[in-house]
């Protein structure tokens, strides 16, 4: 990452340094051996498009005509284009869309009370659509739907999606900084809205056991556009900030829904990592409901908050659900 223009002539050099080799590999291999120039031009070229796209974003070319709400960027050891599964691009992306949302519907209810209104235009209104693609580390622009296209939203549902993106940055941004208190004014003063905004972003931040080792936002819907970075690091943060912020436990489950009540409503998690045994979930119908039916019979990944009963751990009482898509998905 660029950010001064000392390190912007750094990267400049290593570029012209980078192109150079990479030119003269090719004029000694490529006409006698274009398979071996291939394989040995993997590594430079690798370093050449990341070079580019952190000199672009420096100086603005990547936002002069970017069309991109805001790009979401993927580090690792193992990320990059065609190789990194599309489970695990999709996984980040759905958690942003999803936080997105359930924000948006917080807030929205804030606005407009009692009218009886679906919630489905505020969910196409939070559909995220992949506008750019860039190689290297894997660097997604996404845009939001635009409601001028459209008669069938309000000005208040699209204000209410506004103000989610809004509050998801600076969550995010306060996410991505250890020095900043839990008290931070960026932070929503809402509690509702805080815990939703900080389990928005414990979805989004890297597990620890996937390959990737940070998500990045830049873009013009970014405070600053000066981008911020969330680690493992970031989600044990936020995991704390939670904890501290409700008397309930905070916890995460991963398994298969079954059994689903809609009268509870309510579900059983099977299929549970080390064998632990099957767990009683009870959930918001107006606010996940769609999200349950549409995971039936498939593994999820739920935050919720443990309930209580004489002192004992009961069911959990399920606040954000992720689809957790099979690895071989490509």
């Amino acid at each position: 990452m660029i950010s001064n223009n000392e390190q912007l002539t750094e990267a400049r050099e290593a570029l012209e340094a980078a192109e150079a080799g990479l030119a003269a590999l090719k004029a000694r291999i490529w006409q006698p051996n274009p398979e071996l120039f291939r394989a040995m031009a993997d590594a430079p070229t690798r370093l050449i498009r990341q070079l580019r796209a952190q000199i672009d974003e420096y100086t603005g070319v990547l936002f002069a005509s970017d069309t991109a709400d805001f790009w979401i960027e993927l580090e690792g050891p193992r990320v990059r284009l065609g190789t990194t599964s599309f489970a695990e691009i999709s996984r980040t992306i759905e958690a942003t869309r999803q936080g997105v949302l359930r924000l948006a519907e917080h807030i929205f209810s804030g606005i407009q009370r009692h009218t009886g209104r679906p919630l489905e235009s505020l969910r196409q209104l939070c559909n995220l659509s992949p506008v750019a693609l860039q190689p290297g580390s894997v660097r997604v622009g996404l845009q939001l739907a635009n409601p001028a296209n459209t008669q069938l939203w309000d000005s208040n549902e699209s204000n209410a999606v506004s103000k989610a993106v809004e509050v998801l940055m600076k969550t995010l941004e306060w996410s991505a900084s250890e020095e900043n208190p839990l008290e931070d004014k960026n932070l929503p003063q809402s509690p509702d809205l805080r815990r939703l905004a900080l389990q928005a972003v414990f979805g989004i931040a890297p597990r620890p056991s996937s390959n990737i080792t940070s998500v990045r936002f830049v873009g013009r819907r970014v405070p600053a556009g000066a981008g911020f970075e969330l680690t493992v690091k970031s989600r044990d943060r936020v995991r704390a900030a939670i904890s501290t912020s409700t008397l309930d436990q905070f916890e995460e489950h991963e398994g298969v829904i079954r059994e689903l009540d809609l009268d509870g409503p309510s579900f059983t998690l099977r299929e549970r990592a080390n064998g632990q045994p099957p767990l009683k979930c009870n959930y918001d119908g107006g606010q996940l409901e769609g999200l349950v039916k549409e995971n039936i019979d498939k593994r999820v990944l739920l935050h919720g908050k443990r309930l209580y009963q004489d002192g004992l751990p009961k069911e959990l009482f399920v606040e954000n659900l992720f689809p957790v898509l099979p690895e071989k998905s490509q």
